[in-house]
């Protein structure tokens, strides 16, 4: 039985970043040899193991593709199974290393590539930043073209490419109708790890048109993961949250509506798109030169549009990413709409009449305070 660690750490390592998550893999043992030792199994269909400090250890494995979709595989773990033979299975020659466990501490401290074993020549694809698939099992998994795009959105400064065989290799996946058994869940979870890194719009430019069109077209649309502003959000480190309104600012309702939903991602965040892209949409209408104009019934009006009397600080949250547009015509209309809205917000129940307050009800009470509102704007706008 012994223990390596392998992927991600010791890519990192080797390319002089910080290493966050450590995943080790175990070669010649078994679940029972495993539980005998005191670790606890997690995982039905295929067992991890915890040590009593929660790391995660995973029996070396091989898995054999049996037909299409995620349920398709066929999965062997063994004592029979080895190092290679598990890191064969992996997506990328730069993820298929792994350093001995007993060796760990000094490569961390050292870098030194002997330490450092590799069957499929990842250490020359990392010095030439090549992004190069191990083997054709690459196509088994077809999460595994979103996530070369995801690397290369993470490792924008190093300037990765990916080989050439291995852009073959995703276009026949493509072509073969594998991208078609990708699962929305998957598609949203790698682009939401992709959208808060460094260089997000790296992610899109990476898949291929086809790829977009078939497996999420709400993001098809070049100019808007290539706009300014998305990029200053990414710059800004701005929240997931704002990069998505950014992303989705050029879509209609519907689509926003549509293609997100389509995509399970959650609810909260539509409903952020959905009112920032009214927002945006909005603000432009009464700005110039679309509206030289702004007199007090396009401000209730606006602010009417934007159920804006009730969600005061989540429209002061959308500003900062509004002004991502870099249009002063726009701040300075997104300005004036949320001082009218904080005077017009003064209208209350107890600024109406004595009679309206004993003889009005229900939504005869709303249309009164919306026209006292009205009044308030009619004076200062």
């Amino acid at each position: 039985m012994e223990t390596f660690v392998v992927g991600g750490a010791v890519r990192d390592t080797l390319l002089g970043r910080p290493v966050k998550d450590v995943d080790f893999v175990v070669v010649g043992s078994t679940p029972e040899e495993m539980l005998e030792m005191g670790f606890n199994q997690v995982g039905a269909d295929f067992p991890v193991f915890l040590d009593e400090a929660g790391q995660e250890f995973a029996l070396a494995r091989t898995e054999r593709k049996t037909g299409k979709g995620y349920h398709g595989f066929e999965t062997l773990f063994d004592s029979s199974v080895t190092l290679e033979d598990d890191l064969w299975r992996r997506d990328l020659t730069i993820n298929a290393m792994a350093v001995h466990l007993g060796d760990w501490t000094t490569f961390l401290e050292t870098k030194d590539s002997d330490f450092v074993i590799d069957p499929f020549d990842g250490m020359n694809d990392l010095k030439d930043r090549t992004l190069r698939h191990v083997s054709e099992a690459f196509a088994d998994d077809p999460v595994r073209i979103l996530r070369i795009a995801r690397f290369r959105a993470r490792y924008r400064i190093f300037n990765f490419n990916v080989a050439d065989e291995t852009k073959e290799l995703m276009t026949r996946m493509v072509d073969d109708g594998e991208v078609d058994h990708l699962v929305p869940e998957r598609v949203w979870a790698e682009t939401e790890k992709a959208l808060m890194e460094d260089h997000p719009w790296v992610f899109f430019l990476t898949l291929s048109p086809k790829v977009l069109r078939r497996i999420m077209p709400i993001f098809k649309d070049v100019k808007a993961y290539c706009s300014i502003p998305f990029k200053a959000a990414a710059i800004r480190n701005l929240s997931l949250k704002h990069r998505l309104m950014l992303l989705t600012s050029m879509s209609d309702q519907d689509t926003i509506n549509e293609g997100l939903r389509a995509l399970k991602v959650p609810v909260n965040l539509i409903e952020s798109c959905l009112k920032f892209n009214k927002l945006v949409n909005v603000v432009n209408e009464n700005s110039p030169p679309n509206n030289l104009a702004l007199d007090h019934e396009n401000v209730f009006d606006a602010l009417n549009e934007l159920n804006a009397w009730k969600c005061h600080d989540q429209l002061r949250e959308m500003g900062v990413t509004l002004s991502m547009f870099a249009s002063p015509e726009m701040d300075g209309t997104f300005d004036t709409l949320m001082e009218a809205l904080a005077i017009a917000n003064t209208a209350c129940f107890d600024m109406l009449t004595d009679e309206e307050k004993t003889t009005l009800k229900g939504k005869e009470i709303g249309d009164a305070i919306s026209k006292l509102r009205a009044h308030i704007l009619w004076k200062i706008v």
